[in-house]
């Protein structure tokens, strides 16, 4: 079970234990994600890095290889260029 605690200083836990992640833009995009729903790559890097230009492209691309090497990417799901999670549970959604 993968939980994302956005309630106090946000957290990730992954079957009962907490996640460090690699980078504060990977936990942006997560929150991001969790809130909004399914979202649009150019939507993602326009917000995480000020414009959909090549360098914001490519810093998605990486935060997202990253996500690709923790326990999390089996809860990361890409349709038709949107990307969304599956499977989250979250302190904000039981409030």
């Amino acid at each position: 079970m993968v939980e994302i605690r956005l309630l106090g200083p946000p957290e990730v836990w992954v079957e009962g234990r907490r996640l460090e992640l690699p980078t504060r833009k990977l936990l942006a995009l997560l929150a991001y994600l969790l809130l909004e729903g399914p979202t649009p790559r150019a939507r993602l890097a326009e917000l995480l890095w000020e414009g959909f230009d090549r360098r914001a492209r490519a810093n998605l691309r990486s935060e997202l290889y990253r996500l690709k090497q923790t326990p999390l990417a089996a809860v990361l799901r890409e349709e038709g260029g949107c990307l969304c999670l599956e499977g989250v549970e979250s302190d904000l959604r039981r409030f």
